[in-house]
Formats: structure tokens, C-alpha cells, sequence
């Protein structure tokens, strides 16, 4: 199995190359990339061959594996992906951008947008340059470092970029064991959930910076240090504000602290992993239920017990929010029949699961 794995990471890495914006100013592999968009059906059959793959390993390492096994996994899937193309989104790209226009251009990057910046190259291959900064103060702060061991070359930016995400990556894995009270089960299902690895690891979206600094918090919050607990929760939320529908939970938790009344912590992440599906089912009202925003659930959901309704449903939710991006895959657009199919692949997978759950609680 651990050939097998190591296969599909390195397939997956490939893949990830034939997704390089044309306009990007380094092209690698432009005849590859001319393939992967002429042979439409080809890359779509070999994306879900990939992504089914990936989810047959990790059911088998969830069932089969202690937690050195689980962390040899960690890091090889680190190690692999590392060197992968952040391909199907540019998200990366944005979060440079709004650094460039913060730390270079000396710009506020709430008011100014990037293609307001005259003769800014990065336009070219951004697919936000007429919004302004989409993430809060928190965020902006921490792409410094990124920025500046960037020292204006995108690649190096990226790589800086990179390496900033897998350290809050393996923060955030390391807090989920050592509150869990099945480390091994809950790291696994969380650090190597496909969903998780492709969002962040690949598509290197900053989704568990937040969910790092909201799980810390209630750490330190659990150690009674009010304060700084406080403080890294407000962090959290000045990352992208989907944090925020924890702060009743959070009161709710430091109230009976207070009043020394005994917590059962099983069920403070039980109304956590509440609160984010809470703010993950409104997603669509702001933009569209994007799959990255599903690793805010699967955060507290690692936490709860492995047979659970939660971790169940949550699973086959994670299959189904990958699937999103395979109607455009293989049309090219985001109209006509994806947004139908979109929703299909998104809902089906977890309604099969709730049923199955159910059957199998009845017999």
C-alpha cells in the first residue's frame, strides 16, 4: 500500500503541470499543457481515477495504521506534494498579489485592487486582479515573510508561500493529536483526508492557518490562560472570518470554566464541528460552497469519535466536494451544465452515507 500511495502522490504532482496558467511568465511544459486542455476526457478520467485512488488509500490507512505509520504518511505526502503545481485555483497568486501591493507597492490592500497597480506583471494570471484583499489583517501579516524570501521573484514567492501553509499544515495536526483521545484515528483522518492534502498541499489554500489558530486557542483556553486564548481566536478570525461562529461556543466554554463546572471536551468539539458546518452551509449566500471551506468541519470533526454519524457523513462529503471541480474538467465552463452537476456531486455522496449509516444502525 505504501507503494501504492507514494504512486498516486507522485501521479498527482505530475498532473498538477498540465494546470499552469498560459500567461504564467515560466512555462515548463507548454506542449503538456496544450494536451491536457485539447484531451478533455482524458484529463477528466484521469483526475477521478487519481482522486478515487487516493480515497481507497486512505480508508485502508485509517483502518490499518498506528501513529507512526500515520506520520510516515505525513511527511512522504509532504515531501512529494511539496513539489507540485497549485493547480485548479490561483488563490495562491492572489494572496502574493495582495502582498505585493501591501509590502511593495506600500498600497492599502482593502482600498487599492492589483490591476490598479500600473504595469504590474502578476495581472496577467490573476483571476481576481479587479478585487481588492478578500482576507483579513491576520492574513495580510503573515504573508510578509513569504513576500519578503520572495524577494520579487514568483517562484521563490511561491515556494515561500508553500512552505508557510505546510508549517501551520503540520501545526494544526499536531494540536488535533495532542487533544485527541485517539490520536492515530484522528490524525489520519484528518492530515491525510484527500480533500485536506489537495486544498492545502497542492492548491495551497490557508484554510488550516485559521483552523490552527481557532484550535489553539481553545487549548489555551482549556489551560485557563483567558488572555492569550483570546487573543489567538481573535487571530483566527481576522484570517477569514469563518471563525467567528465559534465565539458562542468559545463563551460558552470559558463561562463554565469560570464557574468551575465540569466539561466534557468531547462534546465542546461535538458544537464546534456544529458551528463551522453551521457557516459552511451558508457559503453559497456569499459565493459558492467551495471544498476548501469543508477542512473548517473536518478540523472538530477529527475529534469525534470514528463511528460516529459526523465522521461518516463527513467523509463521504470530503469525496464529493473534490469531485466539484470534474464538469470543469471536461467542459471548460462554469455555466451550462456544471453548476447542476456540481450540486449532484456534492449532495450525493454524503445522502448515500447518512442512508447507509442509518441502515446499518437499524439492522
Amino acid at each position: 500500500m505504501k507503494l501504492f500511495y507514494v504512486c498516486i502522490l507522485i501521479a498527482i504532482t505530475v498532473f498538477s503541470y498540465g494546470f499552469i496558467d498560459p500567461n504564467f511568465p515560466y512555462q515548463p511544459f507548454p506542449e503538456y499543457f496544450r494536451y491536457v486542455h485539447s484531451q478533455r476526457t482524458v484529463a477528466t478520467a484521469v483526475y477521478i481515477s487519481l482522486l478515487l485512488s487516493f480515497f481507497v488509500c486512505y480508508r485502508f490507512i485509517l483502518s490499518r495504521s498506528n501513529l507512526t505509520q500515520v506520520w510516515w504518511y505525513i511527511w512522504i505526502t509532504v515531501g512529494i506534494l511539496f513539489f507540485a503545481y497549485p493547480a485548479f485555483s490561483s488563490d495562491i497568486f492572489n494572496y502574493i498579489a495582495t502582498a505585493k501591493v501591501t509590502y511593495f507597492y506600500r498600497e492599502n490592500p482593502y482600498i487599492v485592487m492589483p490591476n490598479e497597480i500600473p504595469n504590474e506583471p502578476m495581472v496577467g494570471f490573476l483571476h481576481a486582479s479587479n478585487k481588492v484583499a478578500l482576507y483579513g489583517w491576520s492574513w495580510i501579516a503573515l504573508t510578509f515573510f513569504p513576500h519578503t524570501l520572495g524577494m520579487g521573484n514568483i517562484i521563490l514567492t511561491m515556494i515561500a508561500m508553500k512552505i508557510l501553509i505546510i508549517a501551520f499544515y503540520i501545526w494544526l495536526v499536531r494540536l488535533i493529536e495532542r487533544v485527541s483521545d485517539n490520536p492515530a484515528s484522528s490524525v489520519a483522518f484528518f492530515a491525510l483526508n484527500p480533500l485536506v492534502i489537495m486544498e492545502t498541499l497542492v492548491v495551497v489554500h490557508q484554510d488550516v492557518v485559521m483552523m490552527a489558530l481557532a484550535l489553539y486557542s481553545f487549548i489555551l483556553l482549556r489551560k485557563r490562560r483567558f488572555f492569550l486564548s483570546l487573543f489567538f481566536l481573535i487571530l483566527s478570525i481576522f484570517i477569514k472570518g469563518a471563525t467567528v461562529f465559534l465565539v458562542p461556543v468559545y463563551f460558552l466554554v470559558l463561562f463554565r470554566i469560570r464557574k468551575r463546572v465540569p466539561l466534557d471536551w468531547e462534546r465542546v468539539w461535538y458544537w464546534c464541528a456544529l458551528s463551522m458546518i453551521g457557516i459552511f452551509a451558508l457559503s453559497p449566500f456569499r459565493e459558492e460552497m467551495y471544498p476548501w471551506y469543508f477542512i473548517w468541519v473536518l478540523t472538530f470533526v477529527s475529534l469525534l469519535p470514528k463511528q460516529s454519524f459526523f465522521v461518516i457523513v463527513a467523509m463521504f462529503s470530503s469525496l464529493g466536494l473534490e469531485f466539484r471541480i470534474v464538469p470543469y474538467l471536461y467542459t471548460w465552463r462554469w455555466d451550462g451544465v456544471t453548476p447542476m452537476v456540481k450540486r449532484i456531486v456534492t449532495l450525493a455522496p454524503p445522502a448515500l452515507a447518512a442512508l447507509w449509516y442509518g441502515f446499518r444502525k437499524k439492522v
